[in-house]
């Protein structure tokens, strides 16, 4: 779940930690609280990293649904020839007269 700069700042964390340990004479209620706020960062993180994953995958469904239904009614311009326009042109001479009014 984490990126290989997590895992080296937990390493690194932890020695770090446990160096302090020893020179103070065995610090195990401040290595354990360390320990302890180090986890709950990891799982905070998971979780975020979780729930950014499924919002993208809800987004991914609702564009996918959304351009099924598009493409089910037809009602998109470009699939009418780009003008908008819903029925056959009628092109007969005098109907085109007519239309322009000569």
């Amino acid at each position: 779940m984490g990126g290989p700069v997590e895992i080296v700042s937990s390493v690194l964390g932890f020695a770090s930690g446990m160096m302090r340990g020893n020179q103070s004479g065995g610090g195990d209620s401040s290595l354990r609280k360390e320990r302890e706020a180090q986890e709950k960062e990891q799982q905070r993180k998971e979780a975020e990293e979780r729930r950014h994953n499924r919002e993208q995958l809800q987004e991914a469904r609702d564009l996918k649904r959304r351009r099924e239904s598009e493409k089910e009614k037809g009602q998109s311009l470009l699939s009418n020839g780009g003008a908008g326009i819903t029925s056959a042109p009628t092109v007969d001479r005098p109907v085109l007269k007519q239309k322009l009014g000569e």
